[in-house]
């Protein structure tokens, strides 16, 4: 048998490479093999790492599917390790600590992907084992508020996109089947009805009012009249009045010039004020406003077009402002 052999004495890992048992490092004699007129293809690790040598003679750049194992080599011919970027792909892959590309669920202690069958790391929305996750435009799984078009969701600590009801900075937001957080609407849920500000966050005091609102625009439809819009910075004041009551209900000035101080001009108010007791509920509040002649007045009155309603609870003691107006100047 005739053969050529370049000499060249280089390190194997041959332990990592090959999983032959062996600890430590050998030094062989390596290059290109003629025997017979073929040529044999190696393993070569060198000062700035690995390459595979080809059986043409040429290092492998890119891709190459070697023992059943696929692995990508840069373009210098060392092989790559870690997440990485394919340009010519468009997408990022993952190979583990042999070099060995991954595929499917890739979890360490740094990272987790999900790739394609081809090993591509997935972006946007991927469903695994019954949840739903959000990765990012390099792959990683987003955590928190994220935007995705023009709808925004949320995702718990572990990536999971969440759905329903959840409390984040103390505050509660709705998030139907999709994910997608539910914005400046009026949502009946499970037989409450529910007031979702702009910002998606449920307004509280406004949920829990919303049976007042229906209850005294149902007397304004008794009387022939149009029903009551609910102002937002009567609110604000009807919300701070109602915390003042904890101190009394005395009138200390004229509801129109309290308004004033708040911003709020208009031609005449009314305020009524409940509560004050504990265990003060909705259906408590309601009761008393039926028996309540005074309301009974002020919802006759056809200039009163708008309406703030504001409630306080402090040691399980609740107190309420309702605040009417006639004709609001504009700002």
């Amino acid at each position: 048998m005739k053969g050529i052999f370049k000499e060249n004495k280089i390190r194997i890992r041959v332990n990592q490479l090959f999983g032959w048992g062996v600890t430590g490092f050998v030094v062989v004699m390596l290059g290109v093999f003629l025997v017979a007129g073929t040529t044999y293809a190696s393993w070569v690790e060198e000062e700035n790492g690995i390459k595979y040598l080809q059986e043409d003679g040429q290092y492998a750049v890119g891709f190459e599917d070697i023992e059943e194992k696929r692995y990508y080599f840069d373009s210098e011919g060392h092989l790559v390790t870690g997440k990485f970027y394919v340009e010519k792909e468009g997408a990022y892959y993952y190979s583990d600590e042999t070099g060995a590309l991954q595929y499917g669920v890739i979890q360490t202690e740094e990272y987790f992907f999900i790739t394609d069958e081809m090993g591509r790391i997935r972006t946007g929305f991927v469903e695994h084992d019954g949840a739903r996750y959000y990765f990012n435009g390099i792959g990683e799984v987003v955590t928190g508020w994220f935007q995705y078009e023009d709808d925004w969701y949320y995702a718990d600590y572990t990536g999971v996109v969440q759905t329903g009801f959840v409390t984040v900075d103390g505050y509660r937001y709705y998030l139907n089947e999709m994910g997608k957080r539910v914005e400046d609407t009026v949502l009946e849920l499970e037989g409450v009805t529910y007031i979702f500000n702009s910002d998606g966050s449920v307004d509280e005091n406004a949920t829990m009012l919303y049976p007042v609102i229906v209850y005294l625009n149902e007397i304004r439809s008794e009387n022939g009249l149009s029903e009551l819009s609910w102002h937002s910075e009567l609110t604000t004041c009807a919300i701070l009045r109602s915390a003042q009551f904890v101190d009394g209900f005395l009138v200390e000035m004229p509801i129109e010039d309290i308004l004033i101080n708040r911003g709020v001009i208009c031609k005449r108010g009314y305020e009524l004020a409940y509560g004050g007791t504990e265990d003060y509920n909705i259906d408590m509040l309601l009761q008393h406003m039926k028996q309540d002649t005074n309301l009974r007045g002020i919802l006759s009155n056809a200039e009163i077009s708008d309406v703030g309603l504001g409630i306080y609870e402090k040691d399980n003691i609740y107190y309420y402002s309702i605040i009417f107006a006639e004709e609001i100047a504009e700002k």
